[in-house]
């Protein structure tokens, strides 16, 4: 047995130095483990990867006791000219900054937004405002781009959503007793009061006068937004919510579905912490839940269907992808009995499985039972294939987790966030029994057929389906190499190593360690990054979306009338139970 394994070691050895293209051809079941580094000679990489946008990508790095921001070729986005210190993420294409010991703003130009004026550091910004405070605490709003929106006071509404609810002249005009296990004595304050609602730039929307109730929104998604109308309640708005109803409004603001949901059944304050409210629409249809019946309505309010199971519980009921495909569990009476559901915007059941045997999981962990809008995995155990959807729940992929023939177990890296196309390349690590640990383990990058697109490569190498990279060791003289796919050294170094666990290599950075100790920074085109700055943050922020929603406003309305509020809340079942 051993003559013909070594026999069989030493045919594959000469198959990879003579020809790449036998390897290349070469099926899975055939493919075994070196028991070395191959030489560079026998690495082939048939794959072309497709670089992403990199262009928003950023750090925060400094130089000469002073920060910035520097994006991954090495070019200063931000000069480093603002307070170490001090540390604040991006916002909508805004860095709140200190500078000199005073606060201001940059955007992603590095032009001065807010100045470096304030001993306070103003808020982060949101819906298109950054809240200021004064030396003497009073606030004022600034957009974006640097406006003065409001003048400096005591204090400044709050928005959400793109909403704000300003409220006055709040009087108490009954008491409704709660229900309290421990005291059931207990009453809460109910008040009428005035109140105004306002957009983001200041427009007055709605006004109402000595009205028992007050108004919350949701987002707008689908043509559709949510609304919630409920009793102010004194002891906190979060109360008031519990015990109003909800409807939805259009992208106009006229009301689109009356408020006949109950709101506590999406909004629920668990342990002091509150819950956003919120019930959006997705694929044009919006999960609407009644103490533990859950039911889909679309955008005119009719019931399309109900969820229902002969299991005890339903539970962590999703919204729908923007493909149409939603998820939930079951529980039964057992422990660890949970079975995972997906379904379509029919309700019919596309796929359920106990989690035990075959989770929504990339690489075999549970990742909840939302379907997200790149790719649904389910990893099933039970037949062995790790198999990878589209969106829209098309098989894709299904990928062996296991060659029982050789006692040889897969995992698959490189799947989280990937796009669908037809260059769909992933990262295969192999395991045999004998190793459990990094030494012995090895990867290569298949396709979505587990056609090999590269040789088999020490684990402890970089390989990057994304940026085209692989780092290999020379072991007869100690050098380790970064490599492009068509084997050009990007970068060499003496007795160093790739910290192949540093997250930033996702993102085209890598960690070097040199034999003095000393880190360096390489990105994937092998430039010494470390070489432009003293320290930098090992997190890479990627701004894309915020820099090209820049100058994006949304000037949110309302055209239903006060009238219409009041009447809704008048004919509410809130109204008839609390209010006598």
């Amino acid at each position: 047995m051993n003559i013909n394994r070594n026999l069989l070691l030493i045919l594959l050895t000469t198959i990879l130095l003579v020809s790449c293209a036998s390897v290349k051809n070469s099926s899975n079941k055939k493919n075994n483990v070196a028991e070395f580094s191959p030489p560079i000679d026998t690495i082939f990489f048939d794959f072309e990867p497709i670089l992403p946008n990199l262009e928003y990508q950023i750090f925060r790095a400094t130089k000469n006791g002073k920060s910035g921001w520097m994006n991954i070729y090495g070019e200063w986005i931000i000069s480093p000219e603002y307070d170490t210190e001090f540390i604040r993420n991006w916002s909508e294409g805004v860095n709140i900054c200190r500078k000199g010991g005073k606060y201001g703003a940059v955007n992603y130009k590095n032009e001065v937004v807010l100045p470096f004026w304030y001993s306070n550091p103003p808020s982060d910004c949101s819906g298109g405002l950054i809240l200021v405070k004064d030396n003497l605490n009073k606030e004022a709003y600034f957009s974006k781009q640097g406006v003065k929106m409001t003048d400096f006071e005591n204090r400044q509404p709050e928005f959400r959503n793109g909403f704000a609810i300003i409220s006055t002249h709040a009087k108490e005009f009954a008491r409704y007793p709660r229900l309290d296990l421990e005291d059931s004595n207990r009453t809460s304050q109910l008040y009428k009061s005035d109140f105004v609602v306002i957009n983001t730039q200041f427009d007055t929307l709605l006004q109402f006068l000595n009205v028992p109730f007050l108004l919350e929104f949701g987002t707008l998604k689908n043509n559709r937004r949510t609304f919630f109308l409920y009793p102010y309640i004194g002891l906190h708005a979060d109360l008031g919510i519990s015990y109003g109803q909800y409807g939805y409004l259009d992208e106009m603001g006229e009301i689109a579905i009356e408020p006949r949901f109950r709101a506590s059944d999406v909004f629920i304050p668990i342990n002091g912490v509150t819950r956003n409210p919120d019930c959006p629409f997705s694929s044009n249809l919006s999960m609407v839940r009644q103490l533990e019946q859950y039911y889909y309505i679309d955008t005119l309010g009719n019931k399309v269907f109900e969820l229902k199971t002969d299991r005890e519980r339903i539970y962590d009921v999703s919204h729908f992808n923007d493909y149409g495909i939603g998820g939930y569990r079951t529980f039964g009476k057992n422990p660890n009995s949970s079975m995972i559901h997906l379904i379509d915007t029919t309700g019919a059941i596309l796929h359920e499985a106990s989690e035990n045997d075959a989770p929504m999981s990339y690489v075999g962990g549970n990742i909840g039972n939302q379907p997200h809008n790149d790719l649904i995995p389910i990893y099933d155990k039970v037949n062995g294939f790790h198999r990878i959807y589209t969106p829209n729940f098309e098989p894709f992929a299904a990928l062996s987790l296991q060659d029982s023939l050789k006692s040889i177990r897969y995992i698959y890296k490189g799947l989280i966030g990937a796009n669908l196309h037809d260059q769909f390349v992933i990262i295969q690590h192999m395991k045999t029994k004998n190793s459990d640990y990094y030494y012995g383990n090895h990867q290569r990058l298949i396709d979505k057929n587990s056609q090999a697109r590269s040789s088999w490569l020490p684990y402890n190498s970089i390989l990057s389906n994304t940026y085209g990279n692989f780092s290999l060791l020379d072991s007869s003289n100690m050098t380790n190499c970064l490599y492009d796919f068509k084997k050009n050294e990007l970068f060499k170094c003496d007795s160093c190593y790739f910290d192949y666990d540093n997250k930033m290599r996702f993102q085209g950075i890598y960690k070097v360690r040199l034999i003095s100790g000393k880190w360096i920074y390489v990105n994937y085109q092998g430039k010494v990054l470390s070489k432009l700055f003293d320290t930098m943050e090992e997190n890479i922020y990627d701004l894309s979306d915020q820099v090209k929603n820049y100058n994006v406003y949304y000037n949110s309305q309302i055209i239903a009338k006060e009238d219409e509020f009041i009447r809704f809340f008048n004919e509410s079942i809130m109204y008839k139970r609390i209010i006598k």
